[in-house]
């Protein structure tokens, strides 16, 4: 299923993932990553969408914003690791998640100093963090939209850091469809919504639409057995009913051999999470002072270290 998968991607697809590897190839290459023993850490955020046509007019999307996945990534940078940031175009991203959302909030806060204005470092701190990883080549950005860039992203991505090794983490927070249409069912225009005329039974049939999903393939089991299997791998579980919650994450770990699922209860993913080991051991994380995402980061580094 998953070679069928892979096979599908048309040309567009190809140009998009060969855009990609010239920036990845890029930032691999820099003599600061080439010279340092600390991780890189391919952190993925935001969802992907599920076209419902070749030229997308509508699609299934969820409720993903990437806000964990950014926070996650400015705690990894503030860690001194290097990320790759395979996120969804325009959801939030490290330090530039603050804004968007904030300008306009804090503007009446803004103080005019001769011909400056000040914000009392709400917004310009952030932007010094993002702009000195940049600078120092600690962070690239990479976009995907649909679930086939993802899968087909994060596969060239953990084919190109397989040979660093056990350097490398993959911190899989993005919002992955769980059904798609393949390319070869998808109607080439915007799906008609013009009711049909004639007798009861074509007027009864043109109320509905009918759209046949396939379950988008696992590739959990091909990352650590094929792409990246030195690499170590940080899946995320989402359930609304928190009593299935940790017998899912318990069973993603033995299906797939992941060395740490985040297990997160829909209501509660903000102030607490549980990870769940291949020991099979669960720790509950409640956060204080710190942001859960830090409090996640610091575990899960203190957990591939001791593993290392």
């Amino acid at each position: 299923m998953e070679e069928k998968f892979f096979a599908s991607c048309d040309n567009r697809i190809e140009n998009y993932l060969q855009q990609q590897k010239t920036q990845l190839d890029t930032f691999l290459k820099t003599e600061a990553i080439l010279s340092s023993e600390n991780p890189i850490v391919v952190v993925t955020s935001g969802g992907t969408i599920a076209p419902l046509e070749k030229r997308v007019v509508r699609y299934i999307d969820n409720f993903s914003t990437g806000n964990r996945g950014a926070r996650a990534a400015e705690s990894f940078l503030e860690q001194h690791c290097y990320v790759v940031f395979l996120h969804r175009e325009g959801s939030s991203c490290p330090y530039g998640r603050s804004f968007s959302k904030r300008c306009l909030d804090i503007l009446h806060t803004w103080s005019i100093e001769g011909d400056h204005l000040s914000d009392n470092g709400q917004l310009i701190v952030p932007f010094l963090k993002l702009a000195k990883a940049i600078e120092q080549s600690r962070i690239l950005f990479l976009t995907f939209q649909t679930v086939t860039e993802y899968l087909c992203a994060l596969r060239q991505i953990a084919l190109s850091l397989n040979p660093f090794g056990k350097k490398v983490i993959m911190f899989l927070a993005a919002a992955v469809s769980d059904f798609y249409v393949p390319e070869s069912e998808l109607p080439e225009h915007k799906i008609s919504s013009s009711v049909l005329q004639g007798d009861e039974e074509d007027w009864q049939a043109s109320q509905s639409y009918l759209l046949r999903l396939y379950h988008v393939p696992k590739c959990l089991g091909l990352l650590k057995s094929k792409w990246a299997p030195e690499a170590y791998v940080v899946a995320f579980k989402l359930e609304t009913d928190a009593n299935v919650l940790l017998e899912k994450a318990k069973k993603t770990i033995d299906q797939y051999g992941v060395d740490i699922v985040v297990a997160n209860e829909l209501t509660s993913r903000y102030e607490q999470v549980q990870l769940v080991t291949k020991q099979q051991t669960i720790v509950d994380r409640n956060t204080n002072d710190k942001t859960i995402e830090q409090v996640i980061v610091q575990n899960v580094l203190d957990l591939y270290q001791q593993d290392g």
